[in-house]
């Protein structure tokens, strides 16, 4: 288990970077949710 860590803080990493690449393409293709997250307070989205 301890020898699989780094495979599993990488895989973790990855996952989360393709979590928030399929955030940001649904926000951007939006016209909406792109006005109303258009400033600095993003906890409204």
């Amino acid at each position: 288990m301890l020898g699989d860590f780094s495979s599993a803080l990488d895989d973790a990493i990855l996952n989360s970077h393709e979590a928030h690449q399929e955030q940001m393409m649904q926000l951007l293709s939006d016209p909406n949710r792109n006005k109303q997250c258009g400033h600095a307070d993003i906890s409204s989205c």
